[in-house]
């Protein structure tokens, strides 16, 4: 009797939880052309698009709300028919405000910690890089390279989101260094564990260490025989 109302009142909780919240709310400031459509894209991480929701914009900096009911953390974009000015943004927990301006080509996302995170950090490794463009010092030019690339790794090792280390890795670069790369991708198993998207990657990563790994055995073992 007392696991029957327990069931019961987790159904109920839900039921109303689904009417009441009507999924994930992305409010959305656009200025762009009168007419045109904006849409709501989900993306993969191998940069596919596919349309979720749009509306059509009947005035500039007026409200047009979308609703995002998965609940799997991803990619979406915020894109419209006047050219090719594209938001991204990662659906962590909570409402979304997004302003984005197609004229001016900026945009401001409040609402997802994690996809500030990553604006705050590309931002940072953008200014890097276009410093270690403008210097001529072969030696401290290296030196930035290698931090510049150790900041990928630093963050993607270190950062809690699924899909903000998943952005990230694709820039993640260890070289010949295999047992770093085994490390690293171990330890985001860790924590990253059954997100879709993460154990495609996890699962890419594991082939190519293992064929790495057996040609590096083969090398080694024609160097002893001959």
């Amino acid at each position: 009797m007392g696991k029957t109302i327990i069931l019961l009142s987790l159904i109920v909780y839900f039921l109303v939880s689904a009417c009441s919240n009507g999924g994930q709310k992305i409010s959305v400031y656009p200025k762009t052309g009168i007419g045109e459509k904006i849409y709501l894209s989900t993306v993969t991480i191998d940069g596919a698009y596919k349309k979720k929701d749009s509306a059509i914009v009947l005035e500039n900096g007026k409200e047009i709300t979308f609703h995002i009911y998965s609940a799997e953390q991803q990619i979406y974009a915020i894109s419209s028919s006047f050219n090719d000015f594209t938001v991204f943004f990662i659906n962590d927990q909570g409402n979304k405000t997004i302003h984005t301006d197609s004229f001016s080509r900026t945009y401001k996302v409040n609402g997802s910690a994690a996809t500030n995170s990553l604006i705050h950090f590309q931002k940072k490794q953008d200014a890097l890089l276009k410093k270690i463009c403008l210097i001529k010092d072969y030696t401290l030019s290296q030196l930035l390279k290698h931090r510049y690339n150790q900041n990928y790794i630093n963050y993607a090792d270190t950062v809690q989101n699924p899909v903000a280390f998943l952005i990230v890795n694709d820039k993640v670069d260890f070289g010949s260094d295999l047992n770093g790369l085994e490390r690293f991708i171990k330890k985001a198993h860790k924590k990253f564990k059954g997100n879709r998207q993460f154990d495609q990657i996890y699962a890419h990563a594991l082939n190519y260490l293992q064929q790495k790994k057996e040609t590096r055995l083969i090398t080694y073992q024609k160097k002893l025989y001959y």
